[in-house]
């Protein structure tokens, strides 16, 4: 959506993208939605290999071995012919993500990835984007940039770099937790107060 002041940009170029010409530059820019926005009539395999499928010109050999591979990294080689109304949220959020994944983007952006989950699945997911962020195999290596929405900040304590508030309509970003912890009364308690609701 395009923003109601201002303007952001992405490797340089002004979103959001919607033109054909720059759909390479977007294509960088991975999504996972809060509950995986799968579609039902699909199989786990399916929902993965369809950014693949889309926008790749791929074998249907190359494809099925590249969603293998990332199905395997993430657990969820057991549903690969389940469809997701057939498997629990924690597993369909993790197909989200291995779907936003597929294309292997620069950056991914990923709404509430805790909520709702129980304490195995949350302990997997942030032990699993810790090893994104440094250079997962599933990206051959290579770390990608995070960027996550959350209601609660604790558990992101000593693992994210760099905290932001969006507060009134508008983004303030407070830098490092030690710069967040030193930021306004006012603030902290108004967070910490509404994470405790």
């Amino acid at each position: 959506m395009p923003p109601a002041h201002g303007l952001y940009r992405l490797f340089g170029e002004p979103m959001p993208i919607f033109e054909e010409a720059r759909l390479q530059k977007r294509l960088c820019l991975g999504l996972v939605f809060d509950g995986g926005q799968l579609f039902n009539h699909l199989t786990v395999s399916e929902n993965v290999s369809l950014p693949l499928r889309y926008h790749q010109n791929l074998t249907k050999a190359a494809v099925e071995a590249q969603v293998q591979a990332i199905l395997e990294a993430l657990d969820l080689g057991p549903w690969a012919d389940s469809t997701p109304g057939a498997i629990g949220r924690n597993w369909q959020k993790r197909v989200g993500l291995a779907r936003a994944l597929a294309l292997r983007p620069e950056v991914l952006l990923i709404d509430s990835p805790l909520t709702g989950l129980d304490l195995r699945h949350i302990s997997w997911w942030l032990s699993f984007l810790d090893q994104l962020s440094k250079g997962h195999h599933v990206l051959e290596g290579r770390p990608l940039t995070l960027v996550v929405t959350t209601a609660d900040l604790r558990p992101w304590k000593g693992r994210a770099r760099q905290f932001a508030i969006l507060k009134n309509k508008r983004l303030s970003v407070l830098g490092t937790w030690a710069q967040l912890e030193a930021a306004s009364e006012e603030l902290l308690h108004e967070v910490y107060q509404k994470q405790e609701q």
